[in-house]
């Protein structure tokens, strides 16, 4: 992020000419909307004054950045701050200097504004009580966290129709509303593990629509193509021309329900990973080989320098793999050489070990499992 704040810092200078042209009348309000909205900024009726909106990353601060959020407020003595349905934090009542000011002051603590307003993604919204909820499926905050990220690091290179607006809820009660949202992410557990139910195209204000609901879960590692694959979709199927029908819910009604999910699966397909079929096979091949091959080398060790007969050499080397293979499971060794080689770690008896083990591993209260 530290990339983006370069970019941002000699923006603020730039925009304060632009705040005093406004405040001159040299340039409409509409002209001056249209600039101050991605930067967080609206000017108040009369033109004198503005509201500027600080981004919290799915509502969550730290205590020093809340102390200097309350200390700003003293300073340009606004009497109090306002907290937004989307968890950001606004002032109101504010020159344009002190304004542009306070952005700086903002950046440079790394609080942002860009792209609080206008047509861009606006701050992930997340369940108030992720990570403490007794009745949530998980804890879905690193995945609205790193979407909130994801947005901030291209902020500057956003040309959408409207603002697109996205949400994590923790369960079921869907506290972050993502059936009201353009796109939403409902945390599942299904058979042990962790998934997302994807809503699309909701939204409230004029004309509000229900979301539709994804028709496959989703894994949470596969949260950005998701989210990518939602720009994508809108910047190729918004309404540039009227903005008053800009809202990915009315590319619903344009391209049907069915075809809506339809394009939306294209581009989510386009930007996922291709598996590496051959990649994939020649490391299975060769790795399940170095097993079998390091089991020959102990068989061969029994035999010969053992001095044992065919059966009980080749008995000791099965044990032998067995141990070595939960030796490393516990080590958690195994498991990592099971993520590259995939079927060549499985199928042989090193496989069964770390089947036989791993279960032990999950449940482990302290130390290793072996």
């Amino acid at each position: 992020m530290k990339d983006i704040k370069k970019v941002l810092l000699p923006e603020i200078e730039e925009f304060r000419k632009v705040g005093h042209k406004f405040v001159n009348g040299e340039i409409s309000v509409m002209d001056f909307k249209g600039q101050s909205g991605g930067m967080g900024v609206y000017a108040h009726r009369g033109g004198k004054e503005f509201m500027i909106r600080l981004r919290i990353p799915s509502g969550i601060i730290t205590m020093p950045q809340f102390k200097l959020i309350c200390d700003w407020a003293d300073k340009y003595k606004l009497g109090g701050l306002h907290f937004t349905t989307r968890q950001a934090i606004q002032y109101h009542g504010i020159s344009i200097d002190d304004v542009c000011n306070l952005m700086n002051d903002a950046l440079e603590n790394d609080i942002y504004t860009r792209g609080a307003g206008g047509n861009f993604p606006r701050n992930v919204a997340l369940s108030p009580l992720s990570g403490v909820d007794k009745d949530e499926a998980f804890d879905p905050t690193p995945y609205a966290l790193a979407t909130g990220e994801y947005f901030m690091e291209r902020i500057t290179t956003y040309k959408l129709p409207r603002k697109l607006k996205v949400s994590f809820s923790n369960g079921s009660s869907d506290t972050a509303h993502c059936t009201i949202q353009d796109l939403g992410f409902l945390a599942v557990r299904k058979d042990g593990k962790d998934y997302f139910r994807v809503y699309l195209g909701g939204g409230l204000g004029r004309n509000p629509k229900v979301a539709l609901l994804y028709p496959e879960l989703i894994e949470p590692s596969e949260v950005l193509n998701y989210v990518e694959a939602m720009v994508r979709l809108f910047k190729a199927e918004g309404n540039y021309e009227n903005k008053a029908k800009a809202r990915i819910r009315y590319i619903v009604d344009k391209l049907g329900e069915e075809g809506f999910i339809s394009e939306y699966k294209k581009y989510v397909d386009e930007i996922s990973p291709k598996p590496k079929y051959l990649k994939n096979y020649t490391l299975a091949f060769i790795v399940g080989g170095i097993i079998c091959v390091i089991g020959q080398i102990i068989n061969d060790l029994y035999s010969k320098v053992g001095n044992l007969d065919k059966i009980p050499a080749s008995t000791a080397t099965s044990i032998t793999l067995i141990f070595i293979g939960a030796f490393l499971t516990g080590l958690g060794v195994y498991d990592l050489i099971g993520k590259r080689a995939g079927a060549g770690s499985i199928i042989p008896i090193t496989g069964f070990a770390n089947s036989i083990v791993s279960p032990a591993m999950e449940y482990k209260r302290e130390g290793f499992v072996l």
